[in-house]
């Protein structure tokens, strides 16, 4: 038993509380410890992650917004060309334009180590 809920208890218990108030206590450490439990299962639950999920669409402008945000930055115009002849309205290649900007970010991040 946990000495903290057993002094609580008896302190109780001397101040005349009613059986129904210890119960309340007990049942309330109770939850506190399942909880407690089950957070602790949550966090370590399954492999650690490693990646990170960018999310999924099916609406092409915030992908094309991304794209052009970036491409807009000092470092990336160089790279802004690749983007021109792009059909927004094609899923399957705004998809593939979008795999090409992050193999891009992913080079040129490495090169700042």
């Amino acid at each position: 038993t946990d000495p903290l809920l057993r002094e609580t208890a008896l302190r109780a218990c001397i101040n005349g509380e009613s059986i129904r108030a210890l119960k309340e206590i007990i049942a309330t450490n109770k939850i506190e410890v399942r909880n407690n439990a089950t957070s602790s299962l949550v966090k370590r639950r399954g492999q650690l992650s490693r990646h990170v999920e960018l999310g999924r669409t099916s609406e092409i402008g915030p992908v094309k917004k991304i794209i052009e945000i970036i491409m807009s930055q000092p470092d990336y115009l160089k790279y802004a060309n690749q983007f021109d002849n792009v059909n927004w309205s094609e899923h399957k290649q705004v998809s593939l334009i979008f795999q090409k900007l992050l193999s891009i970010l992913k080079e040129d991040l490495k090169s700042y180590g």
